[in-house]
């Protein structure tokens, strides 16, 4: 295995310090932040599999986007805890407020990643909350997070591996077609010289994602963690600029509104950086 060099770790860090890295644009892993939250103790796979079993969910091949199989929450974390295959599937971005609202109660958002979007009225509001659970062998492609936002993930259960390549890298890791775990040279030459950051997640850690870095997950063991996206002064400029003139692929991709809706988010979150009332 590789010997990268390590995202800096920091335990119970002032908000000051921690907006340091966010402003600066540079990955941190936090310690020691998490132990209050009621999601520790519940989401455990015998738990989840109690309280929200009955549930219907998409899982997708971690390979491709096409392959997908629908089955209850239980039977999931049944296959995903025995799961032995080099392919598995993961339950990816799910959307878990709108099938399990009472989720939302079992943790608090880090104080350290405000997020406009939050203040949106309901009908122009996006949802940049996820729950991602998995096997051993799972994980998420290489990718820059939504829209050019920023993000945390908190690991509640199991150990996750991330790899972590700055923007200006971007031709290095051709645009996040290659596998960082297992690149193909022959086919991706430059991504020899491509330099990572590493870091392991473990329950209860926090990652921080920066605006614009490619990187690439993989689940060490059975994982449940929670992912929040967000924008502040920190990416507004770039969140903005991606708004102004999103291509087709991406309002399909991401569900965006119409343009008059885009104007009024674009010109709220303007507002905000300018500490203007919206």
């Amino acid at each position: 295995m590789t010997d990268y060099p390590q995202v800096s770790r920091l335990y119970k860090p002032s908000a000051a310090l921690v907006q340091d890295y966010v402003l600066a644009g540079k990955p941190v892993l936090i310690e020691g932040c998490t132990e209050s939250w009621p999601a520790r103790s519940i989401w455990t796979p015998q738990q989840m599999q109690r309280c929200y079993g009955h549930l219907e969910v998409k899982v997708r091949r971690c390979s491709t986007s096409s392959e997908v199989s629908q089955l209850s929450l239980s039977d999931y974390i049944s296959y995903a805890l025995n799961a032995n295959e080099s392919d598995p599937y993961y339950l990816s971005n799910w959307k878990f407020e709108f099938d399990a609202p009472d989720l939302l109660q079992h943790y608090h958002p880090p104080e350290y990643f405000p997020s406009w979007h939050s203040q949106l009225p309901d009908n122009i509001r996006p949802v940049w909350r996820w729950l991602f659970i998995g096997p051993a062998g799972s994980g998420t492609r290489m990718h820059v997070d939504v829209l050019m936002t920023s993000a945390w993930n908190a690991a509640t259960w199991g150990r996750k591996r991330w790899l972590f390549w700055e923007p200006s890298q971007e031709s290095l890791v051709y645009s996040g077609k290659v596998d960082g775990f297992h690149p193909d040279l022959v086919k991706f030459p430059k991504f020899a010289q491509a330099c990572a950051l590493e870091c392991v997640q473990g329950p209860g850690d926090i990652v921080f994602t920066p605006t614009g870095w490619w990187h690439q997950v993989r689940n060490e063991t059975f994982t449940i963690s929670v992912t929040e996206n967000f924008v502040n002064e920190s990416n507004i400029h770039a969140v903005s600029k991606c708004l102004e003139n999103p291509s087709e692929d991406m309002k399909r991709r991401y569900k965006l509104p119409d343009t008059a809706m885009l104007s009024q988010i674009i010109d709220r979150f303007i507002a905000q950086a300018s500490q203007k009332p919206a």
